[in-house]
């Protein structure tokens, strides 16, 4: 095949291409105005494959790569792991080059972050303070995976929870000077809200709750702990504030990234490194 390029080059347009002793690649003499072109694109398949592609879900970027790996491929984990949409968790060459063996690396597959949407709908909650309606009104969307109480319950503390406060001044000792100053002793009692003439049922505020979930798209479920955070009203008719705390939340989200890239290795049977690389620019399929 070689031999015949050559021949039509040297006849149609008066290209030799020669092999430059010591040279790994042949060279071809271009004259002025005569441009080469590869003509790869007309044969029946490729000659390699090439291009990149993106995936979202981790059970299917595992298939892909056990389906294309050839020997010497390679998975390099970023080193700096965040739990953003969308950012790189892993590449791998499914073509790297080995010693005395040098390819191209033009087949890749990368995994990308993707927070399931069970999970992004907790975090909007996160840290944040909502009016009472808002609150339960997004709660009803994460309910259903709270294990540490009926999601009913969860729901029905949301709507109906009514805060008052009491308080009284008492005396307080400071145990190194001894001298006495005064603080107000604030009690909150929280109530369901009852129909008129009813008695409201009196309730114990959960301090935690449990979450369990999914934290990436196809990912395996996972525990969280959650704090319920509320805001008593400044003055009469005023309106209660509510909200979550995810105190571990990176915590949560690095342990989680940190045991799929132990497990990228194991699942793929693909050599894995920690390492930053550069990524060639281009169109990428997006699975």
């Amino acid at each position: 095949m070689e031999d015949l390029i050559r021949k039509v080059l040297a006849a149609t347009a008066g290209i030799t291409v020669t092999q430059v002793t010591g040279a790994v690649v042949p060279v071809a003499a271009v004259p002025d105005g005569v441009t080469l072109r590869s003509l790869e694109s007309l044969l029946d398949k490729p000659v390699r494959i090439s291009g990149m592609t993106n995936f979202r879900e981790y059970p299917s970027f595992i298939d892909y790569v056990k389906q294309y790996k050839q020997e010497g491929a390679r998975i390099f984990v970023s080193p700096d792991l965040t739990f953003s949409k969308n950012e790189q968790l892993a590449i791998c060459y499914l073509d790297f080059p080995a010693p005395g063996k040098p390819v191209y690396s033009e087949h890749m597959a990368r995994l990308l972050v993707q927070p399931s949407l069970e999970y992004r709908k907790l975090m909007e909650l996160d840290n944040q303070l909502l009016s009472q309606d808002d609150f339960a009104r997004r709660l009803r969307d994460v309910a259903r995976f709270c294990t540490s109480l009926p999601a009913a319950d969860l729901l029905e503390i949301a709507n109906k929870l009514t805060l008052t406060s009491k308080g009284d001044f008492k005396s307080i000792t400071d145990d190194i000077t001894g001298a006495v100053s005064f603080a107000y002793d604030v009690q909150v009692k929280a109530t369901l809200g009852a129909p008129a003439g009813s008695t409201p049922k009196t309730l114990e505020i959960p301090t935690n709750i449990s979450f369990h979930l999914p934290l990436l798209l196809g990912g395996r479920e996972v525990s969280l702990d959650a704090e319920l955070l509320y805001r008593i009203p400044e003055e009469a008719g005023g309106k209660i504030k509510m909200g979550l705390r995810l105190p571990n939340r990176l915590y949560d989200e690095r342990d989680l990234l940190q045991a799929l890239v132990q497990s990228i290795g194991t699942d793929t049977g693909v050599e894995t490194a920690v390492g930053d690389t550069g990524v060639p620019t281009g169109q990428a399929i997006e699975i």
